[in-house]
């Protein structure tokens, strides 16, 4: 049988084909205004679930700062069978002069200085930063860029403090605050953030920085105090062993970010003390909240968790919602509520609690003398 093709002309399926198209209907404007405002509500939906994911993903890694700090205490603690200190104060650079600031116990107090070694520059070797440690003279004052203070006729603003160092050298280590240092949810200035730090050592109550008299503290009750409260004060050197409460139960240290809260700034709006975004400094020591954190001002005010007043610059603060990080003393790491109960959370600054004398405040108003313990 012969074999027969049909062949259909290429001119009608391209006019069919061009037929369809031409039939195709366009959105119309209220169709197009559905579908953006669908989009819309979609991206309002994720938005929050992706905020969230980055902020848990800050906390997780602002927990392994802690961590790691708390592993870096240990390592020091193997070497040299004590806790680092919180600051070291020595009488001879109290008593000088020279790169001495003018702002608060900087002169005239001999029992503390601008520019005290705090305890972040004690563990450089354990955080891999030999060569910043390198740079620094413990027999000199430490420096920073930047030290926010600016009370009654002191000066406001971002202060350069302290002694540069020998070819600057102070001046190169108070700008190298490595990333472990600094909590991944706190608002970043780049020309300050690598000059501060955003954690604290359990320093009990009160003035850690000095534990003694100040003029208006009691010198011997304010001394019997303070080293049995915490675990950090100046010229420390606590063993672990001393933590009678158990290490399990008793803070490390906890976070205390540089920046201030928004929170604290209409707190403060109405007071005459500016706050001021630089309160932590790396290295950098003169006053308690300057690497410290208390749960009490020597028993005259509480201070729990994210407390809102900036003017004690003591207390515990993080921009985390609900709470703050904090590391125990065994090292373990635990997100502290802001709700948590005040007894609680001041029990667990105390390393010998039942060691404590009952009803004796640390703060006494019109005792002491000017003289200082002996370094």
């Amino acid at each position: 049988m012969k074999k027969v093709t049909v062949r259909f002309p290429m001119k009608n399926v391209k006019m069919k084909r061009m037929g369809r198209l031409g039939n195709t209907q366009a959105f119309t404007l209220v169709e197009l205004l559905v579908v953006i405002a669908i989009i819309g509500i979609l991206i309002a939906l994720l938005l929050p679930a992706v905020q969230a994911a980055r902020e848990a993903a800050r906390r997780m890694s602002c927990l392994n700062n802690v961590k790691q700090i708390s592993l870096a205490m240990h390592v020091y603690h193997d070497a040299v069978k004590s806790l680092p200190p919180g600051n070291i104060n020595l009488d001879r650079l109290a008593a000088e002069n020279p790169y001495g600031c003018n702002i608060w116990s900087a002169g005239g107090n001999p029992c503390v200085y601008c520019g005290s070694a705090g305890w972040a520059a004690f563990l450089l070797p354990q955080m891999e930063q030999t060569g910043v440690y390198q740079l620094l003279d413990f027999n000199r004052r430490m420096y920073t860029d930047h030290v926010a203070y600016g009370w009654g006729d002191h000066p406001t603003g971002y202060e350069s403090c302290g002694d540069p160092g020998a070819d600057n050298n102070h001046m190169l280590a108070s700008r190298s605050a490595p990333a472990s240092m600094r909590c991944p949810s706190a608002p970043k200035d780049p020309e300050i953030s690598k000059t501060q730090k955003d954690y604290a050592v359990n320093g009990g109550c009160g003035f850690p920085e000095r534990f003694h008299t100040e003029g208006t503290l009691n010198r011997e009750e304010h001394s019997a105090h303070a080293p049995l409260r915490g675990l950090f004060w100046k010229n420390s050197a606590t063993d672990l062993s001393a933590i009678t409460d158990g290490t399990s139960h008793t803070f490390l240290l906890l976070e205390n970010t540089h920046v201030i809260r928004n929170d604290e700034v209409l707190y403060e709006t109405g007071g005459n003390i500016p706050v001021r975004d630089a309160r932590n400094p790396f290295l950098f020591v003169n006053h308690a909240g300057q690497g410290y954190s208390t749960f009490t001002h020597c028993n005259v005010r509480n201070h729990p968790p994210n407390y809102i007043v900036p003017s004690e610059l003591r207390t515990t603060y993080s921009f985390h919602i609900g709470g703050l990080h904090g590391a125990m003393a065994d090292g373990s790491g635990q997100f502290v509520s802001d709700t948590v109960n005040f007894n609680v959370w001041a029990a667990t600054f105390t390393r010998a609690h039942g060691s404590i004398p009952p009803e004796t405040p640390c703060w006494r108003y019109g005792g002491g003398s000017q003289t200082c313990d002996s370094q």
